[in-house]
């Protein structure tokens, strides 16, 4: 009773805004975001036996240490993820073009549950409040940012110590959905971007694929990319 309640009251509150054209964001917002009308756990087109697709891309602020003695590395970078969830959709209730949400509405959109397969440790950066973005636009195209220290294990190979060149890899999938609900793609333009000074951008390069395998129960979707670490010396004479 109460959930019947609570739509006939979102929909006379809606429709008497549309009417007078006074339709404010947080309107939107609650419209949208209704709790008997939208649930934040059920990806978007899990009811349509279609694969929700996500976009992605890496921008790589820095990469801080390569440590040959515990096989890892670390870096620091934005995860961006972007797909299409219809039950965003705002265009018919009003002429607003995106939402940018408030940090405390976050957890009420689902957002895809992609984790690094080769993660040693990882953390959000709080200061001054957890480093998330999420911004929702009018055909309910949903754009997600989220900035991330990472520490990786790399398999290195040091026969040529310490003049070697190696190769490190992320490893990137969905956790809980199989490539049916949740198919993850690398960004066609841009999937990996380096935001390095030149003397750093010199050093590094990457290539990226997309590969299916079945680590459970299920086929998953799996983004790689592997970054190749160079040794750059520069030789100078002293007088």
């Amino acid at each position: 009773m109460n959930i019947l309640f609570t739509s006939l009251w979102t929909v006379l509150l809606l429709g008497r805004m549309v009417r007078s054209q006074q339709l404010q964001r947080r309107d939107i917002l609650n419209y949208l975001l209704n709790s008997s009308a939208y649930d934040a756990r059920i990806a978007p087109d899990y009811e349509k036996d279609v694969a929700t697709e996500v976009d992605v891309q890496l921008f790589v602020t820095s990469i801080d240490s390569i440590n040959a003695i515990s096989m890892d590395y670390s870096m620091n970078v934005f995860l961006r993820q972007t797909w299409r969830d219809s039950r965003l959709n705002f265009s018919h209730i009003s002429n607003i073009s995106v939402l940018e949400l408030d940090q405390r509405r976050i957890d009420d959109v689902w957002v895809p549950d992609t984790y690094f397969q080769n993660e040693k440790s990882a953390s959000v950066h709080t200061v001054t409040v957890p480093n998330k973005l999420l911004h929702i636009y009018n055909d309910g195209f949903v754009i997600y940012s989220i900035r991330l220290s990472l520490t990786l294990s790399c398999i290195m190979d040091l026969r040529f110590f310490p003049m070697d060149d190696q190769t490190c890899s992320i490893f990137m999938e969905s956790y809980g959905y199989s490539i049916e609900n949740v198919a993850l793609k690398w960004n066609p333009d841009d999937p990996v971007i380096f935001g390095l000074d030149d003397n750093d951008e010199q050093t590094y390069r990457s290539s990226i694929s997309t590969n299916l395998w079945k680590p459970r129960a299920a086929l998953q979707s799996t983004l790689l990319v592997r970054f190749y670490f160079y040794v750059s010396v520069t030789l100078s004479r002293v007088s």
